[in-house]
């Protein structure tokens, strides 16, 4: 089922000529950013924006990731196999690394001879989880002309401002937010 979905981003004084391109950047990376995160988004992405707030509202977005299933390849044969057939090091490395046990480890035929492959299977997570970890980026990832320095460290002029940034997507996924909030406002402020 898909959820609404909403971030608004408090700022400092922005100027006029700087909000329409931030917008359209922000519709641009956010659009990127749920096709890297396998998130499906039927619905249109738009952006509003204000000299003190930039907003960006998704319609659909799915509730999950897709899940991800993938070929690995690996060591070539002549490596992967002692004399015996016996699995070596090399092969027992690799399906230890991709979390897959050495007997569902499977040939494939190369133009290089034949190689070792894994069939990885990746669950989907919750997208409200997974927007957590990166909406922080994000954010930060929005660019502005110009920069000011504050400490020393560097923020986006005008930009995201100390705990400012509010997002919802419907009620069962409010709580999930607070965690983003705070996460976000850290980031924005880089504490």
């Amino acid at each position: 089922m898909a959820k609404e979905f909403f971030l608004e981003i408090g700022t400092e004084e922005i100027p006029s000529r700087f909000i329409a391109p931030a917008l359209e950047k922000m519709k641009e990376l956010f659009a990127a950013l749920l096709a890297s995160g396998r998130i499906a988004s039927a619905g249109e992405i738009r952006t509003y924006g204000t000299p003190r707030r930039l907003i960006l509202h998704a319609s659909e977005l799915d509730e999950r990731q897709q899940d991800l299933s993938k070929e690995v390849v690996g060591p070539p044969k002549k490596v992967a196999f002692d004399a015996e057939g016996r699995p070596t090091k090399a092969a027992l490395v690799f399906a230890e690394k991709n979390r897959v046990p050495v007997e569902a480890l499977s040939l494939k035929s190369t133009d290089k001879g034949e190689y070792l492959t894994a069939r990885v299977e990746e669950k989907g997570m919750d997208t409200a989880a997974w927007l957590q970890q990166v909406l922080s980026r994000y954010i930060l990832s929005i660019p502005f002309p110009k920069t000011m320095r504050w400490r020393t460290r560097t923020s986006a002029s005008r930009g995201p401002s100390t705990g400012s940034s509010r997002s919802s997507a419907g009620a069962s996924w409010n709580s999930s937010w607070t965690a983003s909030r705070a996460a976000t406002s850290r980031a924005a402020t880089g504490s």
